[in-house]
């Protein structure tokens, strides 16, 4: 199986929803004869807000934690 980026790129130091620990990224999974491919959408959910459809661009809210921080004590 193999992951496909979209086209949209993110710098890591962008305060944007696909950058915090709390943000659930969508996936598609095709499948055909040839080859099974997973491709990553501008979607997920935020695990933290229970939100469930958010952008993985859009501007990050108060909850914002950095991917790959600890986890705050009241999680």
């Amino acid at each position: 199986m193999k992951i496909i980026e979209t086209s949209i790129r993110v710098a890591d130091y962008e305060k944007v929803c696909c950058n915090c620990r709390y943000f659930e990224q969508h996936y598609v999974y095709v499948l055909n004869q040839e080859k099974n491919k997973l491709f990553l959408c501008n979607a997920g959910y935020c695990t933290k807000a229970h939100i469930r459809s958010k952008k993985a661009i859009s501007k990050a809210c108060e909850r914002f934690k950095k991917e790959g921080s600890a986890l705050p004590e009241d999680y």
